[in-house]
């Protein structure tokens, strides 16, 4: 379990997702519709990384992450279009493992892949929805 986290957190912390702040409001002028649905989106992103921390993966989290990522991907800004897909690639061979073990082989097979589509992904939050984070009602 050690190695998948030691994965998640390298790869998060290289995409610099963890740059939205919990408490920040999600009425700000000049922020892009869809930021609050990629925010949510980064939301359940860190939500399915942290299952880890159990010492089990959670498949059906994982697994919904993949399709969360494959539907936003339709409407989506066409720069992002192959992160998500990628991300979305690479959590489904992680949802379909039955150990930590094999979830933590699965991460590192798509590192490269998934490392580049994080950064990719984690600038564009960072740069044009950092203002706006999802409504919690």
């Amino acid at each position: 379990m050690n190695a998948l986290r030691i994965l998640v957190i390298g790869t998060l912390v290289t995409g610099g997702l963890a740059a939205l702040a919990p408490g920040v409001t999600a009425s700000v002028p000049g922020v892009p519709k869809n930021c609050q649905s990629l925010n949510t989106l980064n939301q359940n992103l860190e939500k399915a990384l942290k299952s880890g921390d159990s010492g089990q993966v959670d498949t059906g989290a994982i697994s919904n992450l993949s399709k969360a990522f494959r539907k936003a991907e339709k409407t989506s800004p066409k720069s992002l279009k192959s992160a998500e897909n990628t991300i979305a690639d690479v959590a489904a061979n992680v949802s379909h493992t039955s150990s930590a073990a094999a979830a933590a082989a699965a991460l590192k097979a798509g590192g490269g892949k998934l490392t580049a589509a994080v950064v990719t992904w984690g600038t564009y939050i960072a740069k044009n929805c950092s203002g706006a984070a999802p409504s919690t009602t």
